[in-house]
C-alpha cells in the first residue's frame, strides 16, 4: 500500500492503538503517528511503517544479519553505554557495556565477532593501519568500526586508535556519537 492511497493516510490520520502480538509476546503501542510536515516521532515507543520494506516485500533492512531460513520476528536495543534512552549522552556505563558483550559474544554472528577480535588484536599490537586489509562484507565493515569505537572507551594509552579511526571510520563525517555495541 502506497503511503498517498486514501486508506493509508487515513489510518495515519486516526493514529488508532497499534498491536503486535506472536508467539515472542505482545507489544502495545497508543503514542500518536505524526503526521503533519516537520512533525517528529513521539519519544517513547512509537511504530514506523517503511514503506521501502514493503515495497520490496522484506521482512527486514538488508543491515540486519538474520541467517538464511530465518525470519526477523522482534529486534531489542540493549542499553546504550554511551546515551541515555533518549539519546543523551552520558558518561561511559562499563558495566552495560560488559553485559551486551557477553551476550554479544554468545549469540552474535560469527564473522563480525571474528572481525571485532581481528581490529582489537591489530589496534592493541600497534599495526600499522595502512597495512591492514580491510573486511569484505557490510558486516565486517560494522565490525570494523564498532570495535575502532569500542576501542576508544575500553583501552587508554592507545596513540594508533586515532590513524585508524582516520582509516576505517571516517571520523570526520561520523555524527561524533560512539555507539557501544
Amino acid at each position: 500500500m502506497e503511503f498517498d492511497h486514501p486508506a493509508a493516510q487515513t489510518i495515519i490520520r486516526s493514529s488508532p492503538h497499534r498491536v503486535c502480538l506472536s508467539r515472542l509476546g505482545r507489544c502495545e503501542v497508543f503514542q500518536r503517528i505524526p503526521w503533519k510536515p516537520n512533525e517528529s516521532s513521539p519519544t517513547g515507543p512509537h511504530t514506523h511503517v517503511l514503506s521501502d520494506l514493503l515495497k520490496h516485500r522484506r521482512s527486514h533492512s538488508a543491515n540486519i544479519p538474520i541467517p538464511e531460513g530465518y525470519v526477523g520476528s522482534l529486534h531489542l536495543h540493549p542499553a546504550n553505554p554511551n546515551s541515555d534512552t533518549l539519546g543523551n549522552p552520558k558518561e561511559f556505563a562499563r558495566g552495560e557495556f560488559d553485559e551486551f558483550q557477553e551476550l554479544l559474544g554468545r549469540y552474535g554472528p560469527p564473522a563480525y565477532l571474528a572481525e571485532k577480535k581481528r581490529i582489537f588484536d591489530a589496534v592493541k599490537s600497534g599495526e600499522d593501519p595502512t597495512s591492514y586489509k580491510p573486511a569484505t562484507t557490510r558486516l565486517g565493515r560494522a565490525g570494523t568500526r564498532i570495535a575502532l569505537r569500542q576501542l576508544a572507551h575500553t583501552f587508554s594509552g592507545l596513540t594508533n586508535l586515532e590513524a585508524w579511526r582516520n582509516i576505517f571510520d571516517r571520523v570526520g563525517e561520523s555524527s561524533g556519537v560512539a555507539h557501544g555495541h
